[in-house]
């Protein structure tokens, strides 16, 4: 083989070898190149998805503003927390009782519930009154109108014992079961 074959042999295997290692950095390349461009659209979605939170801001914020605001509201409905005790609440039940002429047959405090600072609480009493109709609503009425805030949690009404006449009337005594609550805000102290 002559000297010249051999060279032009060795310089096409070279040829060859470098394309070879050329096409394989290539590949490589291209693979690593199109791995970054999925990484990048997965990192574009999140931005995206970042920018489109980012435009509900300004609403969040007005959000925010609306609710602390309504949240001031309510604690200004509540009675403050050294006035919405069960000792109070069962006075106002008894101070409505005679001011409508109804009996009060029984009155207890709702189940304890421990007071959370820092929010709202709940002070409830359950309590019984036998009377007539117009007496229930004018007492119901009461209750109703009473300031600060007062929720009625539940009613019953049981008709009792014998139709009575009075004053050309029908009138029958009515048993009625009720719970009232009120809440009080604790603010924490810091």
């Amino acid at each position: 083989m002559s000297k010249d074959l051999r060279n032009t042999l060795i310089a096409i295997a070279v040829f060859i070898a470098l394309a070879a290692g050329a096409g394989y950095l290539a590949s490589d390349t291209k693979d690593q190149l199109d791995a970054k461009v999925k990484e990048n659209e997965g990192l574009q979605g999140e931005i995206d998805g970042f920018k489109t939170k980012i435009k509900e801001g300004p609403e969040l914020k007005r959000q925010l503003d609306e609710l602390n605001q309504n949240f001031k509201d309510y604690v200004k409905i509540l009675p403050p927390a050294e006035l919405a005790t069960e000792e109070k609440l069962q006075k106002v039940v008894q101070t409505y009782c005679d001011a409508a002429q109804v009996q009060l047959s029984e009155i207890s405090i709702a189940k304890d519930k421990p007071e959370a600072k820092g929010e709202f609480s709940e002070v409830s009493v359950g309590f019984s009154i036998k009377a007539g109709f117009e007496q229930t609503v004018k007492f119901m009425n009461l209750l109703e109108q009473h300031e600060p805030f007062l929720k009625i949690n539940s009613f019953t009404l049981n008709p009792g014992g014998q139709i009575k006449v009075i004053d050309g009337k029908e009138n029958i005594d009515l048993t009625v079961r009720i719970e009232v609550s009120t809440y009080k805000y604790v603010p924490k102290k810091a």
